[in-house]
């Protein structure tokens, strides 16, 4: 079950409910749920879909002084007037989405207790679990420390530039591959494929591709985090495809000497993973 839910808005402002004893909890809410919209031709499904939805979640106001009343509705506010999404963390889970309405309901006469219905509005309702590794070039001493696959960051250590990177997801997932500078035409291969941008970045600088969602892109980072779109640098030919998903299980992964390349694999469900 789902004891807590924490919003984090798009200037890094956060609220919870429910989990540590005195917070503030909630109670009825379709956050949880997931239902999908369906085409056919000629009797027979063909595809199904999701698109953009509304949501709700009841937040049980009772105690707490009316500086974190106000505080609640400020940081549940922003995102909506910024047009910026949010993130709300279930279960080692996020979806994104924008606070997008509230209203007040069971005022009492003593008004430190109340029920405040929020909306949500989401573009993509999915919940989101990432599994990122670093693929690095290191000799490990024997019996030295090692991660499990399952852990959210797998520091995948090799003596040479081959390592094996696994995917918990039953389905290929879309990826984040970043690769740090100084480097030039820097590429990886993963089952097989290569992600390679045609591009070069200075020393401090990363080059970013950006797999996940429906707004792809390839950007390179200043060390100042001035962000530029090289989208056109991606490689885009028969077995080099930039944006390609990696394959369900392990898989192997190559690189060109580069050091430090990260890769996050994105994994959506219906619901958050502890639920």
């Amino acid at each position: 079950m789902i004891d807590e839910l924490t919003y984090v808005n798009s200037l890094g402002q956060e609220v919870s409910f429910g989990g540590a004893p005195g917070r503030w909890g909630f109670g009825e809410t379709d956050l949880l749920d997931m239902s999908m919209d369906f085409a056919s031709t000629g009797g027979v499904i063909t595809s199904f879909s999701s698109g953009i939805s509304t949501r709700s979640l009841r937040v049980l106001v009772d105690g707490g002084d009316e500086g974190a009343r106000r505080r609640l509705v400020d940081v549940l506010g922003v995102d909506a007037r910024r047009c910026v999404p949010g993130t709300l963390r279930a279960g080692g889970c996020y979806l994104r989405c924008y606070a997008s309405g509230l209203a007040l309901s069971d005022w009492y006469y003593f008004d430190d207790m109340a029920a405040i219905d929020v909306t949500f509005t989401v573009e993509r309702p999915a919940w989101v679990r990432e599994t990122s590794h670093t693929l690095a070039v290191w000799d490990k001493p024997e019996g030295g420390l090692d991660y499990p696959h399952d852990y959210a960051h797998d520091y995948t250590y090799s003596t040479g530039t081959t390592a094996v990177i696994a995917n918990p997801s039953p389905l290929p997932s879309p990826c984040d591959i970043a690769f740090p500078g100084p480097c030039v035409n820097p590429f990886v291969i993963i089952a097989g494929n290569r992600y390679q941008v045609m591009a070069s970045a200075g020393k401090g600088e990363l080059i970013i591709v950006r797999g996940y969602g429906r707004r792809k892109d390839i950007v390179l980072r200043s060390a100042a985090g001035v962000e530029q779109s090289i989208f056109a640098a991606g490689v885009r030919e028969e077995g080099a495809h930039v944006f390609a998903e990696v394959p369900a299980g392990e898989s192997v992964a190559s690189w060109d000497g580069v050091n430090n390349v990260g890769v996050t694999l994105y994994e959506e469900r219906w619901t958050p993973w502890s639920a």
